[in-house]
């Protein structure tokens, strides 16, 4: 057993330059790694491969393509890092890369999220459909006396949980249900209507539209 009057060691913050000169010639090759993906995976809760680094979206380049290896179809996460504050630039970088990659899953990365950016996110997670998610992620470095620098993940914004349940959603045409894993699970299938209603499978499971009402 450790004396009380031994000295101990103490915690020390490791900036993140120290680690990674550069954000594309350092960090990301660095986070590509399989062990270190692999402690971003758990970190937000996917099981993450990745695809490509610097992947080209028209003239610009996204840091990481990742698959979420969980599912059954292409189901593409994003992740764009920076290793000082969040800026706009990298808020713009972000949508850009989404829309171009068709991603489902956004995970932002950064030495320090201004609010104003967790904020954004926030309401990014509120008002897209619930297959749609946004990860803000921080990333410090610390170690103990001569210790190498180990990396530690914190969550800035948790993007909605994707409950295994159906939900209904009102659009222009009707009703909108999300199931997310077969469509038999939704209990409005099982019910019997002359409704006229389709199913459109997506990247987490099926989508459900019913040009009506939802049923009692």
């Amino acid at each position: 057993m450790t004396s009380t009057s031994e000295p101990m060691g103490r915690l020390e913050r490791v900036d993140l330059r120290e680690a990674w000169e550069t954000e594309d010639g350092d960090f990301t090759p660095w986070l590509a790694q399989e062990e270190n993906i692999a402690l971003l995976g758990d970190a937000i809760g996917i099981d993450l491969e990745v695809e490509a680094q610097e992947k080209q979206v028209g003239p610009f380049r996204a840091d990481i393509l990742c698959l979420d290896t969980a599912t059954t179809d292409k189901h593409w996460v994003l992740i764009e890092n920076q290793l000082y504050r969040t800026d706009h630039t990298h808020l713009g970088q972000l949508m850009t890369y989404a829309a171009g990659l068709d991603a489902v899953t956004i995970v932002w990365i950064a030495g320090q999220f201004a609010e104003e950016h967790r904020v954004a996110l926030d309401w990014l997670n509120e008002i897209t459909e619930e297959e749609i998610r946004f990860f803000g992620i921080e990333v410090e470095l610390w170690r103990i006396g001569n210790s190498p620098p180990a990396p530690q993940i914190q969550h800035r914004v948790r993007a909605k949980r994707l409950d295994k349940i159906c939900k209904y959603r009102k659009t222009q045409i009707g009703f909108r249900c999300f199931a997310h894993t077969q469509p038999v699970r939704c209990q409005m299938a099982k019910q019997n209507t002359a409704k006229k209603v389709k199913y459109r499978k997506t990247s987490i499971g099926f989508r459900l539209h019913l040009h009506s009402t939802t049923a009692n």
